[in-house]
């Protein structure tokens, strides 16, 4: 039987390894999806997109036929073998993956934040290709042909009535979750979860890392000011009081490598700001380059102490064994989005 992994993040990349090693899957029986996302790792991922509208006939053809295209990719995989599927949310390659007639059952494992959520939306269980908001009547013609256009490409309600998230599926038979945390799944019973080990992987794969970042300090820049709205200067003064004064003040941090991660959506003057209050600060850096994959550079480094605003990394590098800082408290617009239960291993500032 094959063992079939849906990603579509860092996090869920290791998570796959980390099910690969705990129920020792051969490599051989491994296939890995990467939705718009093929990481540098060591087990190899394909990376796949669902067709796009595009003018291009051979587009168009895959455009209205997704869920026989994607059916198509997978047979061509798992060459008429049976499979179990693993993925972070139902998303809709995985929905058409877990209704495959190859499919013997799915399973779901950590992406982040969402596992350490102790409540969810309603939106979240209905969301499939609506909008930010619910939609459960038709409001025009508009609303109507997004249901016309999910027929046309394949899919059915029956599809499309299987919840987004894992939460709905916490006493459903033969459905397992694996996570890295103690508390990763709130409310899904701890018989059908599985603990994962950063370590474990570690000991089992072999990373090519890009860095040194032994006994180094890791700045993870923050997309709040672009994403948020939260004005640059309260950005930067969390920067200075929560980073800079606070390497200062400790001995065993301050002159220790700085390097920096900027966040993928971080705008650029936002960018500008912390270069520009970093050697206002004679403080030298090294920028890690933006598509380096920063969990897999700690996996690889000991004693490294990060900070940051909310980033999940925070916490990840802590189940690594690393120490993280969060600057949260210095913003108090973004306290109310950071959740106890994913931070509490996580030391925030103030």
């Amino acid at each position: 039987m094959k063992h079939f992994f849906i990603i579509h993040s860092n996090v869920s990349y290791l998570a796959a390894l980390g099910v690969i090693v705990k129920i020792r899957i051969p490599l051989q029986d491994v296939i890995i999806w990467g939705i718009g996302y093929d990481p540098d790792g060591p087990v190899a991922c394909r990376k796949i997109q669902l067709p796009e509208f595009s003018g291009a006939w051979k587009n168009l053809r895959r455009y209205f036929s997704q869920v026989a295209w994607v059916d198509e990719q997978i047979d061509r995989a798992v060459q008429g073998d049976e499979f179990m599927v693993y993925f972070p949310a139902m998303l809709d390659l995985c929905r058409i993956a877990a209704t495959h007639r190859c499919c013997m059952g799915f399973n779901f494992i950590e992406e982040g934040i969402s596992c350490y959520c102790s409540s969810i939306s309603l939106w979240y269980h209905t969301k499939t290709y609506k909008s930010s908001n619910a939609e459960f009547r038709y409001k025009n013609m508009r609303t109507r042909s997004k249901d016309i256009m999910r027929i046309l490409k394949g899919y059915t309600s029956d599809m499309d009535s299987l919840p987004f998230l894992y939460n709905a599926y916490t006493n459903t038979s033969y459905v397992r979750f694996f996570g890295f945390g103690e508390r990763s799944f709130y409310g899904v019973n701890r018989n059908v979860f599985t603990l994962l080990s950063f370590n474990s992987i570690r000991q089992h794969f072999r990373f090519d890392s890009h860095y040194c970042l032994d006994d180094a300090v890791v700045l993870l820049g923050s997309s709040i000011v672009s994403v948020y709205g939260i004005p640059l200067d309260e950005y930067m003064r969390s920067i200075r009081k929560g980073v800079i004064e606070h390497m200062k003040t400790h001995g065993d941090i301050w002159g220790r490598p700085l390097f920096i991660k900027f966040h993928k959506d971080e705008s650029v003057e936002s960018k500008r700001a912390t270069r520009m209050l970093l050697q206002e600060n004679r403080i030298e850096y090294t920028e890690i380059d933006p598509h380096v994959i920063l969990e897999i550079e700690l996996i690889n480094a000991r004693n490294v102490i990060l900070y940051g605003v909310e980033s999940t990394l925070l916490f990840y590098a802590t189940q690594m064994g690393h120490l993280a800082y969060s600057t949260v408290s210095y913003l108090p617009d973004c306290i109310d989005r950071v959740d106890d239960l994913f931070y509490r291993e996580v030391v925030q500032l103030s």
